[in-house]
């Protein structure tokens, strides 16, 4: 609909003006969803990889537990880190370590 709407046709000019949909794609949620694709990929356990884990307000976009590896991955859809590295990015991960529910999630113990 949007290139037929857009295009550089000449006969575009004498059509009527017309509504076009809003269109947008979430980037975000798209670069989510492809990172999911290959951690299943990768670890094709069954319940390996656990998407969008939820602990008391917070929401970890992935969990991987399975044999040996037990990890946090947090996909950022952000452009190239041009002056080194984002703190606030690695703060957040560095939260999500932290917490208990994650620590019994992946069957580790927690030292205190």
């Amino acid at each position: 609909m949007i290139l037929k709407r857009y295009s550089y046709a000449i006969s575009n000019i004498t059509h009527p003006k017309i509504t076009t949909p809003p269109y947008w794609i979430d980037m975000p949620k798209l670069f989510e969803l492809y990172v999911y694709y290959f951690l299943k990929k990768l670890f094709p356990k069954n319940k390996a990889v656990q998407y969008h884990f939820s602990t008391y307000g917070n929401e970890l976009d992935f969990i991987v537990n399975t044999d040996g590896i037990q990890m946090i991955v947090d996909a950022k859809y952000t452009p190239v880190y041009i002056y080194g590295k984002n703190h606030n990015d690695i703060r957040q991960v560095a939260g999500y370590a932290r917490l208990d529910k994650v620590y019994n999630e992946l069957k580790i113990e927690m030292i205190n």
